[in-house]
C-alpha cells in the first residue's frame, strides 16, 4: 500500500540495496566511480554549468581516470548554486518537472535548488535500508522530532497527513519545545508506542532532560535516529539512559537526503556509497589522511535534473579506512565536526532550538540574508543580520515582537546590522549559540 501511495520502485531499489551493502569495498568503489563517471558524460553534454567548467580546464569526462583527476574540477559552494541555478539545471529537464526544495544549513542562509524526480524511489530506499539498520522496518510504527519548515508545512495539508497515516509516522514538531509541549508529545508517545522515535540531537536531549526532570516514564522505544545535528557524547549517553535505547547517528542534509548512518557497532557511519561520492580535504585541497581533520566535499550521483558535483556542504569530519565488525564494507566516517544547533532559553522558561529561529528569521520576514543569534545572558539576546534591499527597518519591531511572544516580555533584544558574519576558526558559521544550560536553575 506504501509502495502504491509513493508511486515509485522503491522497493526494488532496496531489495539491490540489501544486497550492494555486502560488497567488497573494491566492487563498491567500482560501482560508485562507474555512476561517477556516466554522470560527469552527461552534465558535460547536458549541464551549461559543467560544460563551462569542463571547458575552462580543457579537459573532457575521457580524461577523468583517477580521484585525482576528478579533483581538477572546480568545487561548488551556495553562493555558485544562487548565481548560476539556470544553467546548473540540465537542459533536458524543465524546472516545472523537477522538485523544489530549500535549506538553511549550518549558516541560516538561504538555498533553493532542485531534485530529480526519478532519484526519489532510490533515495527513499537508502533512508529505508539506513532505517533497518537501527531495526526500524516498512510497516513499523515511528515518531518524529522534526521541525524544518518544509517538513512543518508537509504536515498541515492534506496529503502530509495521509502519509503520516499510511507511513505510520507521529510527526511532533519541534519549533517551539515549551514544557507544556513537551507534557503533550509525552502523553501523545506513551500512547502510541513508536518502535523508533527520530530526530534532532538538540531537540531529542532537550525532550529527554524533561522527561528525566519531570520523572516521566512509558516511553520505550527500540532505537532512536539521530539526524541532521552533530551528536554529541554528552547527549547521546543522555539520550540513551532516558530512553533505555541505542542512538544511531545519521549524518544526511536536504541536498542530498541520507549521507551517511551507524549500523549496530556504533562506531562511526557508513557511507550510502551507492548514491554519494564522499571526499575530505585539507585546506590545501589535497585529501586528508584516513584519522585526519579535512572539509567534507559530497557528489550526489544520481540528481541529474541539478547536478551537485564536488559540492562543499559546510561540514568538517574525518574519514577512515578500517573495516567495521558489522561486515559491511560501506567506506566509514569517523566523525563529524559542525552544524551545530544550540538552544536559546526565554525568560519564560521556553526552550527555543536552531530550527524556531531559522524559521523567524529567514521566513517571518524578507529582506535577511544571514544571522546569529548569540545568548550571553538569561535575559538579553543578541542578533547579527546581514540585510539585502527588500529589508525594512520596521521588520525589527515586527522580529522583536514575536520573539517577546516566545521568549518573555523582559527579554532584552538587540539588533546589529553587520555587512558580513565571520565563521569561527573551525570554518563553520554557528547561527545560534547559547551559553546558557537548558534548564539551569
Amino acid at each position: 500500500m506504501v509502495q502504491i501511495y509513493r508511486g515509485r520502485d522503491t522497493l526494488r531499489h532496496l531489495k539491490k540495496l540489501e544486497k550492494t551493502q555486502w560488497l567488497y569495498i573494491n566492487e563498491i568503489k567500482k560501482t560508485q566511480w562507474k555512476k561517477l563517471k556516466n554522470l560527469l558524460e552527461y552534465v558535460y553534454a547536458n549541464v551549461p554549468y559543467y560544460h563551462r567548467v569542463f571547458k575552462a580546464l580543457n579537459m573532457t569526462p575521457r580524461d577523468i581516470a583517477t580521484p585525482d583527476d576528478f579533483r581538477k574540477l572546480s568545487l561548488l559552494d551556495k553562493e555558485d548554486i544562487r548565481n548560476n541555478i539556470k544553467n546548473i539545471v540540465s537542459s533536458n529537464y524543465k524546472i516545472k518537472d523537477l522538485i523544489p526544495n530549500s535549506t538553511g544549513g549550518s549558516t541560516g542562509v538561504k538555498l533553493n535548488f532542485f531534485n530529480d524526480r526519478k532519484r526519489s524511489g532510490f533515495v527513499s530506499a537508502i533512508v529505508l535500508r539506513n532505517d533497518s539498520w537501527a531495526d526500524l522496518n516498512i510497516g513499523d510504527k515511528s515518531a518524529k522530532l522534526w521541525g524544518s519548515p518544509f517538513d512543518i508545512s508537509l504536515q498541515d495539508n492534506l496529503k502530509g497527513k495521509i502519509s503520516n497515516k499510511l507511513l505510520r509516522t507521529l510527526f511532533l514538531s519541534s519549533y517551539n519545545l515549551s514544557e507544556q509541549n513537551m507534557f503533550i508529545y509525552a502523553r501523545k508517545l506513551i500512547q502510541y508506542k513508536p518502535k523508533i522515535v527520530v530526530g534532532y540531537s538538540s531537540a531529542l536531549y532537550l525532550f529527554a532532560k524533561f522527561l528525566e526532570e519531570s520523572e516521566i516514564k512509558g516511553i520505550n522505544p527500540k532505537s532512536i535516529i539521530n539526524s541532521a545535528e552533530v551528536l554529541y557524547d554528552y547527549q547521546r549517553k543522555l539520550i540513551e539512559s532516558v530512553f533505555g535505547c541505542k542512538v544511531f547517528n545519521r549524518y544526511g542534509c536536504r541536498e542530498f537526503s541520507t549521507i551517511a548512518q551507524e549500523c549496530s557497532e556504533h562506531l562511526g557511519i557508513h557511507i550510502n556509497a551507492e548514491h554519494v561520492y564522499v571526499e575530505c580535504l585539507k585546506k590545501s585541497g589535497e585529501p586528508a589522511a584516513p584519522g585526519e581533520s579535512g572539509e567534507l566535499i559530497i557528489t550526489d550521483l544520481d540528481n541529474y535534473g541539478m547536478p551537485f558535483i564536488r559540492y562543499r556542504i559546510g561540514d568538517i569530519g574525518v574519514l577512515s579506512n578500517r573495516k567495521c565488525n558489522c561486515g559491511r564494507e560501506l567506506p566509514i566516517i569517523e566523525k563529524i565536526e559542525g552544524r551545530t544547533f544550540d538552544i536559546i532559553v526565554g525568560t519564560n522558561g521556553e526552550h527555543l532550538g536552531g530550527t524556531f529561529w531559522t524559521i523567524l528569521l529567514r521566513t517571518y520576514v524578507e529582506g535577511i540574508k544571514q544571522f546569529q543569534v548569540v545568548q550571553e545572558a538569561k535575559n538579553e539576546i543578541n542578533i547579527k543580520i546581514v540585510i539585502d534591499k527588500v529589508f525594512k527597518m520596521e521588520y525589527i519591531n515586527t522580529l522583536k515582537n514575536k520573539i517577546y511572544e516566545y521568549c518573555g516580555e523582559d527579554m532584552r533584544i538587540n539588533f546589529e546590522i553587520m555587512n558580513e558574519i565571520h565563521p569561527t576558526k573551525s570554518g563553520k558559521f554557528r547561527f545560534v549559540v547559547s551559553k546558557i544550560t537548558p534548564f539551569a536553575n
